[in-house]
Parts: structure tokens; sequence; C-alpha cells
């Protein structure tokens, strides 16, 4: 164990590349030129310089985390870094936004967000919510559409997945509309309207009538029961005032008599119990319904239209966040009247543009990744006093624990390919660690960051522990025979654990390092899976930099 650990500590650098760049010229739209424009004005004004672009290591381990989830396999990263293709990051780009895996890696992150593992799924089922966020994803749909779904679903759980966030914003069984406006609220609109559930807002200018205007176009959701009393036969639904409310210990929140989406307050509002609070959309009067419903799928459509005044700029910021660390508006759910952020300009620039394409998230991520400001080095000396909102150079970001365990797996165990899939070197999914399903995995190594958009690994000491000692390190792995080919040569070998685990070469002090721990190792298989151990170990693997 003794050369293992100080392998870990030796071999953690981070080796310095790439030319300097410079801002790029003002545009309209999803451009990567506007993104360097108004970063770059930034830049000026605070009289500090871009750092140098990333090399093409530091650059293809980034976009592949980023739009898959995963790091690049040994395979990817060496045909990345001898090709000669002047083009091939931006080929790269496209080709990781139509791989399977950039589906499965937003749902991953958003599932989190909208219904926790344990509430997508009726009890003894299989979470239905996560395949279906994902094909939504790969396949470019609007995200305005996504989300109106969300909001008006109804139905079962096993044949409707989009009803797993209902599922997950329930109180003792049934659809809780004060849970729903927090969430909708918060999520898609990027503004904390909960403070305002029992007052009106201390720091900011929402009133209680703001909550519960837009707790009230829930207040007629209830659960139902399609197959007696079985879990997995519930069904979510609209219902009108005068249904029998027969399997249900419902509690009407709504008024008796009322035309037109209303709401109940309950006695912990702080004012009267039982006043009448009518549906109203945030920043906006009304609307004048009198009618009796349905109501949310004409909320859903208001709540998501372009001419929504945070909807857009909810999830720009969003993205921005899961590419650099942190929102333009930061933190993400303080959008509101009169909230500038960092870059006002560029959020307004991206969400218009955002907008204009159909609310399709691929351009959105494919103007991001190829700008300047994204392919800069997070590396170099110690900044003292530096503008973290500034992007003059690329935050280092700590992986999600899924990352981790597919990133583990790719580099372990042979990926997943799916017959006549175009090419042989093209990972379709990582494959599973025997023994510590991904689930489990991502329980136990997770911290939790709601606010900034979701878990990240936890850096603590049992964590530490288990993967030094664990048995995901500790048995033989299929995929160390990849670097022992016959004539293989120390230098051959290390090279190849170094691009599998750190997507780069090492540097002259690694390589010696290496040449003398293989050369003096008791055969070729257990120097490498020493130094194997050690590299995946290391903080420089758990980092996405």
């Amino acid at each position: 164990m003794g050369p293992r650990i100080a392998l870990v500590l030796v071999l953690t650098s981070f080796p310095a590349g790439g030319a300097q760049d410079s801002a790029g010229s003002r545009s309209s739209g999803l451009s990567s030129p506007a993104i360097d424009g108004w970063i770059g004005r930034g830049l000026r004004n605070a009289g500090r310089a871009p750092s140098a672009a990333a090399d093409d290591s530091e650059f293809v381990r980034r976009v592949t985390l980023d739009l898959t989830g995963m790091i690049p396999s040994l395979e990817e990263a060496e045909a990345f870094l001898a090709s000669p293709d002047p083009e091939k990051r931006s080929r790269r780009i496209d080709e990781l936004l139509n791989r399977e895996t950039y589906g499965r890696h937003l749902a991953t992150v958003w599932r989190e967000l909208l219904a926790p593992a344990d509430t997508t799924s009726a009890k003894g089922g299989s979470d239905s919510f996560t395949p279906w966020l994902a094909g939504e994803f790969n396949r470019s749909r609007p995200w305005g559409e996504v989300v109106r779904k969300l909001l008006s679903a109804e139905g079962r759980i096993a044949r409707s997945p989009e009803t797993g966030f209902i599922l997950a914003n329930t109180l003792k069984g049934d659809p809780d509309p004060a849970l729903l406006a927090d969430a909708t609220a918060r999520l898609f609109w990027g503004v904390q309207l909960r403070c305002a559930e029992c007052h009106d807002h201390p720091f900011a200018p929402w009133k209680q009538d703001d909550f519960w205007g837009t707790a009230a176009f829930f207040s007629r959701l209830r659960k139902g029961y399609t197959e007696g009393k079985n879990p997995a036969g519930f069904t979510f639904t609209e219902s009108p005032p005068d249904e029998p409310l027969s399997q249900s210990n419902w509690t009407r929140p709504y008024p008796e008599g009322v035309r037109g989406p209303a709401i109940l307050l309950p006695g912990t509002a702080r004012r009267a119990p039982g006043t009448v609070v009518r549906g109203k959309f945030l920043d906006q009067e009304g609307p004048t319904w009198n009618d009796e419903g349905p109501y949310r799928e004409r909320f859903a459509e208001w709540a998501t239209s372009p001419q929504h005044p945070y909807f857009d700029r909810n999830l720009v910021n969003r993205v921005w966040a899961l590419l650099f660390g942190r929102g333009l508006i930061h933190p993400l759910d303080a959008l509101g009247p009169g909230v500038q952020g960092s870059h006002p300009e560029l959020l307004d620039l991206l969400a218009r543009g955002f907008a204009e394409s159909g609310q399709d998230l691929k351009p959105l991520f494919r103007a991001i990744c190829n700008s300047q400001t994204y392919q800069r080095t997070s590396r170099g000396g110690p900044r003292t006093g530096a503008d973290p909102s500034l992007l003059d150079r690329m935050p280092v970001k700590s992986m999600r624990p899924e990352m981790l365990y597919d990133s583990l797996s790719i580099v372990l165990y042979p990926p997943v390919r799916k017959p006549g899939g175009k090419g042989a070197t093209t990972p379709i999914l990582p494959g599973a660690i025997p023994g510590t399903s991904r689930e489990e995995f991502a329980a136990f190594f997770a911290v939790g960051q709601a606010r900034e958009g979701g878990s990240v690994v936890n850096p603590g000491i049992p964590q530490v522990l288990r993967l030094m000692n664990g048995p995901i390190l500790a048995r033989e792995s299929p995929g160390l025979t990849r670097f022992l080919g016959p004539g293989s040569t120390s230098r051959r070998i290390g090279e190849s654990l170094y691009l599998a685990a750190y997507s780069r070469r090492p540097t002259p002090e690694e390589a010696q390092l290496l040449e003398t721990h293989l050369s003096g190792s008791d055969g070729p298989d257990q120097g490498a899976a020493g130094v194997l151990w050690a590299l995946l170990n290391s903080s420089e693997f758990a980092l996405n930099p």
C-alpha cells in the first residue's frame, strides 16, 4: 500500500499548455463570438487578461465530461490527440451532442432536481422518469414542451413517467400546491418564492399573494386510484369541484363556488385560515379565467412561453452553471426584477437566442462549448482577489458522483456498445461495475448542493477510504489487459495508463517515475495495477478541468 500512496501524492500534476486566445467579436443569437465579446469586455473593464487556451488533452476531457457525464476512453483520447484536423474540437462537440450519453447525463442532472430517486417510481417499481427525460433530451425536445408536460402531467406513473415531478411534490400521498409552487418557481423560473409562503419576502419583491397565486393553479390536482389501493395504480388528475373524494384522504384546498383558479390559505400562512387567493401570474395581474377548468395546461403555456420574464433566462443560467460551475446570476434561484448578474447583456442575448432556436438546448451547448471562453485553460498559479464571474480562466469543477462512477467504469471495464454503431472506439454507455450499482455509489459519494444544481462527489474520509480500500479498485480489472499487450514497453504502458485516466500523456518527470516504478515491479501486471490504482485515487481523476 505504501508505494501506491506515494504514487497518489506524486502523480497529480496539471501541466500547462495551449496558446493565448483573444476575445471574439460581438454578434447576435447563439454564437460563440458573441459570448467571447461580452466576456472579453468584462475582462478589459476589470483590467484582467484571459488565460491561455486549453490544450487538446484538457479540452477533450472537459467537454466529454460536461456533455456526456464521463471521461473519454483511452482509444478516444489517443485518437483525438493524434488528429491533425483543425476543426476537431467543433466536430467533437457535435459528435458528443448526438450520443445517447448526452441525454442520459442531462437526465441524471435534472432528475435529482425534479424528482429524487426514491419518488420517481411506485413501491416495487423501476425508475421510468430518468429514461423518459433522457429520451426527451436526446430527441431535442424543446425545453418548454418538456416542462409543460411536467406541469400538466396526468395519469399513472407507470404509463406517464412525467408525473414523477408531481409525485415528488406530494404531502401524505396527495399533490401539495405549496410544494409544486415552490418547485415550479425555483427550477423553471430561477425564483425563490418559498420565503413568501408565510409572509412577504423580506429581501425580494415577492409577496405572499405571489406564492399562493402560483399555488392556486395546482389547487384541484389530486391523487386517485385506478386499481384499488395498490400504489402502482394511483393516478394524478385535475379533478372538477364536484368529483367525489372516495379512497382518498385529500382535503379540498380550493374554495367552493369560486370560478377560476383559486386556493384556500392554510393556517400556517399567517393570515386568516380560509382566505381565498386567486391564481396570479408572477409579475402580472390575472388571469381573468371564470370557467371551471382545467387550469394547469393554460398555466403551463404561460409559464414556459417566450413572453415569460424568467423561463428562458433561467434555463440559460442553469446551462451556464453546469458548464462553468456558477451561473451568470448567482445563486441560481436569485432571478427577479432588477437582478443584473455578472454579464446582463450576455444573459439577455443568450436567452433571446435560446427562444429563437425553439428552446432547443443543443444549439446553446454548441455555442458555449465552441467559445474561447469555455476553451480556456484552468491551469496556472494562484489568483489573489480574482472575481470568479469574470472567467479569465476556466474554473475547475468537481465531478458529480454518477460522473465518477461512469468514468471509473470507462477505465476499468469495456464500454457497452450497440451492434452496428459508428466505429468500435465510440462508447455508447459505460458498463456496470461488478458488485456496486451506479445508484448505490452515487448515494454514498454524494454531497448535496441543491441550490447550485445538484450533488458533487463528497471528498470526505469515508468516501476516500472506500475508493482506496474497497472492491472497486481492489479486484482485478478486465480493462487492465488493454495496457499490457505483447511487446509493450514500460514507456508505452505508462503512457496508456495516463491517457486512460487523465486523457493526457505523462510529463517528463512523471514518465521517469513511471519507468522506475514499472521496471522495478514484479511483472508488468503488478506494476501497471499499482499505477492505475494511484491514478484513479488521485484528485486529478475526480476533477473536471
